[in-house]
């Protein structure tokens, strides 16, 4: 059911957004499918789409015990492993939906807006930004080991660092390095996408701009698994 309602609003989305955009103009059909290639970006990690569905998903093993189950079987490795692909199976439903989106678009536009290479940066950057927001969220879970902790976390976060980015700003000090601009910098510049202006594709103008974001994360993995691998079990089942 879940599933099912992000793979028909995720697109609806997607497709009234360009339309509102084009409507308002600004932008020409060139640099419209651009910001809307970033803009698929930050609507999948909006509240209701990958933390949804990584929080949720991801913290339900805990709750219900499957955990326990599956560790026994298989071990804690592999089970941490088999997570990392849930994200990564997210992170390709997004980026396949947000491809689907952009060709609508471009089509809307007469179809010539971009070439293939367009589209295969686009998808690659899609697949960076969504993977590292999904891990981050699934390290969170891995910390807390609590569905309600970890959505209430997640979103106290989000408004603290919305007002330090705030204040940072006032100050003229860059937000860019508080942990979810830090991984939204992938999409949006100094992690801000509070306007389109902001988007841009890293990979296609400052590949380098991507390293301290996908750094960032591997150490937060790697700090989830020690905890993950370090810690008993027993707890996980109060």
């Amino acid at each position: 059911m879940l599933l099912a309602a992000t793979v028909i609003i995720y697109p609806v989305l997607a497709i009234i957004t360009s339309y509102f955009q084009r409507q308002e103009g600004g932008y020409s059909d060139y640099e419209l499918i651009r910001v809307m290639a970033c803009a698929m970006i930050a609507y999948a990690h909006a509240p209701f789409f990958i933390p949804v569905l990584i929080i949720f998903m991801v913290s339900r093993e805990f709750k219900n015990h499957h955990i326990h189950t599956y560790v026994f079987a298989n071990g804690r490795d592999s089970y941490f492993i088999s997570k990392i692909v849930y994200c990564a199976i997210v992170t390709s439903l997004f980026t396949f939906l947000g491809t689907i989106c952009l060709a609508i678009v471009d089509l809307q536009m007469d179809g010539q807006q971009v070439g293939a290479s367009f589209y295969l940066l686009s998808a690659l950057h899609q697949f960076i930004s969504h993977f590292c927001f999904s891990a981050f969220l699934m390290c969170l879970v891995f910390f807390v080991r609590s569905m309600p902790a970890s959505v209430a976390i997640y979103m106290a976060w989000s408004l603290v660092e919305g007002i330090l980015s705030l204040q940072l700003k006032h100050m003229s000090i860059s937000p860019k390095w508080l942990p979810l601009h830090l991984i939204g910098s992938l999409y949006s510049r100094n992690g801000d996408s509070s306007s389109s202006k902001n988007f841009y594709n890293p990979l296609m103008e400052n590949p380098w701009a991507t390293v301290a974001p996908i750094m960032l994360v591997l150490v937060v993995l790697l700090a989830s698994y020690r905890v993950f691998a370090m810690k008993d079990l027993k707890p996980l089942s109060d």
